[in-house]
Order: structure tokens, then C-alpha cells, then sequence
């Protein structure tokens, strides 16, 4: 047991910090009271942590790096902690962490070390990826097939087509909405007015809001022209002069 000098209550060793230059190998006062006098010397001397911490850069960073590799339980145990409290600062530091020029070309090997050695975990991470994200996954998929076929490719903000219809169908106007479900009438889509595989472009000009019966009923691979009686075209403004040449 042990006394500490600021509240004058006797703990055990475990609620005082280790000290090396003090008798018995510890501070002087408990934790609390330590972490306490620490919170109002900060608040007095706003500034003068940092000028520390920069006058003493090199030799802070080799000494957490040292406890970090003798204490591996208590690093995970405290980044995990900060990663669950900070959680758009840590997305942030992971994503500048792993674009560094020196940790770049070593994550990008261990990723495909792990790929291989973890094929199923690897197509179930896939999996759930794409269903997440399904208007990604199917940027994706008419990009691959605007490659295939050759024709314009630009980048698609679904958002600002939304916000361009209104979130209506340009075909019966009726009024969309993704709440509903997948295979319901009214639910948002969007669709090529010129398909990809009548010579379409993968671009925002060729893109419209429809709704699902429009869409992947009534239209599917059809031009505008080719649809029935009644089905209306979208207003020719959103089209590139290329496009209006393949029509």
C-alpha cells in the first residue's frame, strides 16, 4: 500500500503510475489526482504541451514506439478504444496511413498474400460489399460494359440526377422513391434512354430517373422511339450532340 501526497488516502501500487526516479519505483500521487493536476496544468498553460512535444518530437515518438512493442495488449487495448471514440478521425488517419508512398507497396502486398490464403472470406466480404452498395455495384457493372463496348464513359453522381428529375420517372411521371420495395412499381431506378448495347454512353447526359415498371418492364433494351403509345420521351436537353447522332 501506498499514500498518496495530494489526497492523503493509501491505495495499492496499481492505482499509482510508475515512476523510475522515485524510491519505490512510483509517483508520487495516485492516478486521479495525478490525471486531475495534469487536466488543470493544461488548462493554465494552453500552448506549452505542444512546444513540448515538438522540442521533444524525435525522442516521444521512439519512446512510444518502445512501450507499444513491450505492452502489445495494452496498445490494442487503448487504440481500439480511441478507434471506437474517434471514429471519422481514424477512417481518415487509415486512409492517409495506407496511400503513404512507404506503406503502400507493403499493404498492397499483404492484401494479396491475405486474398489467396482467404479465398471464402474473400467472396463473402465481396458479397456483402455489394449489397451494401448497390447503386455502386451497378455504376459499376454499365461502366464494365461501356469498356466493352467502347463508348463515352464519365463519372456518374446519381445524387445530382435525383436532384436534375426530381425524383420522377421521365417516362410516366410518376413520382419514385427508393422506401419501397425492390420490385415495387413506383420504386427509384435510373435508366440509359440509349441503351449501352444500342451504342450508349455511361454518362450523367444519358442517365434519367425511372421508375421501375418503366424501367425493367416496359423499356428494358428498347430506344425511345420503339416503345408503345403513351410512353413519353425524356425532355433531349440531357443529351450530348454525340448522343443525339446515335439515336
Amino acid at each position: 500500500m501506498k499514500t498518496c501526497s495530494i489526497c492523503k488516502k493509501e491505495k495499492e501500487y496499481s492505482e499509482f503510475c510508475k515512476n523510475k526516479s522515485s524510491k519505490d519505483g512510483y509517483h508520487y500521487s495516485c492516478k486521479e489526482c495525478h490525471n486531475r493536476e495534469n487536466s488543470k496544468w493544461k488548462k493554465d498553460n494552453p500552448g506549452k504541451e505542444r512546444e513540448y512535444y515538438y522540442k521533444n518530437r524525435e525522442k516521444r515518438i521512439l519512446y512510444s514506439k518502445e512501450w507499444a512493442h513491450n505492452n502489445p495488449e495494452k496498445r490494442k487495448i487503448s487504440r481500439e478504444k480511441w478507434i471506437r471514440n474517434n471514429p471519422e478521425l481514424a477512417k481518415e488517419a487509415a486512409r492517409k496511413s495506407y496511400y503513404k508512398p512507404e506503406n503502400h507497396k507493403r499493404k498492397m502486398e499483404y492484401n494479396k498474400k491475405w486474398v489467396l490464403a482467404n479465398p471464402d472470406k474473400t467472396r463473402k466480404g465481396h458479397r456483402d460489399y455489394m449489397k451494401r452498395n448497390k447503386e455502386k455495384r451497378i455504376m459499376l457493372q454499365n461502366r464494365r460494359k461501356a469498356r466493352q463496348r467502347e463508348t463515352a464513359i464519365s463519372k456518374v453522381n446519381y445524387n445530382k440526377i435525383l436532384e436534375r428529375d426530381n425524383w420522377t420517372c421521365q417516362y410516366c411521371g410518376v413520382k419514385t422513391s427508393k422506401d419501397l420495395p425492390l420490385k415495387d412499381n413506383n420504386y427509384t431506378t435510373f435508366d440509359h434512354v440509349i441503351p449501352l448495347c444500342r451504342g450508349g454512353t455511361e454518362t450523367e447526359h444519358n442517365i434519367v430517373v425511372a421508375c421501375y415498371k418503366c424501367n425493367c418492364i416496359v423499356k428494358r433494351n428498347k430506344l425511345v422511339e420503339e416503345m408503345p403509345e403513351g410512353f413519353r420521351a425524356p425532355d433531349m436537353d440531357y443529351f450530348y450532340e454525340w448522343d443525339l447522332i446515335k439515336i
